[in-house]
């Protein structure tokens, strides 16, 4: 209720600080990512600088938008694939936290739907480079449970936006949003 009875400046900071925060935490994530999979320091700070000092970079997160939201889902999506590649034997909630993370990620941009080819060609090749010592197996099911988790969590608001609206993002048809 402190929230609504501040002043428009006060809400205004505040909204803006947690979307900072919120970038904030999807740097660390991808500064776990990048310390797990490469294990040189001076290559983890150049791979992690090149992201972080890019001139939009916290203009671009900094503001009030679902931009923050979907930059932290993606290196959450990013910090479970490489442990995906660099583990021999992965904990379930990493396949589980992979797929929500991926689900949540199409509900908060139609960035998440248009990388997901990408994202299964992904899961595909860590499978193929798996098939000589049957280790592929073994990650089937965390490979249906991600996308199974994926399709549960994304695909219903897409559905609803095609049968209510006629279009999948709800913007009317996809010629006149162009």
């Amino acid at each position: 209720i402190l929230f609504y009875t501040s002043s428009f400046y006060v809400r205004f900071f505040a909204l803006r600080f947690l979307c900072t925060l919120i970038t904030l935490a999807g740097v660390w994530i991808l500064w776990k990512g990048l310390k797990s999979a490469v294990h040189d320091p001076v290559a983890q700070l150049i791979g992690l600088a090149a992201l972080v000092l890019h001139p939009m970079f916290f203009i671009m997160f900094g503001r009030i938008s679902n931009e923050s939201l979907t930059f932290f889902l993606f290196s959450a999506v990013w910090y479970f694939l490489i442990q995906i590649f660099t583990k021999k034997e992965v904990a379930w909630h990493t396949w589980i936290l992979l797929g929500v993370s991926y689900g949540l990620g199409m509900l908060s941009k139609v960035f998440f739907v248009t990388t997901l080819p990408a994202f299964l060609l992904v899961l595909c090749a860590d499978a193929f480079y798996r098939r000589r010592n049957g280790e592929w197996r073994k990650r089937l099911p965390g490979y249906l449970s991600t996308i199974g988790l994926i399709i549960a969590i994304g695909v219903p608001w897409y559905l609803y936006q095609k049968i209510v609206f006629g279009s999948l993002t709800g913007l009317g048809s996809e010629q006149e949003s162009l």
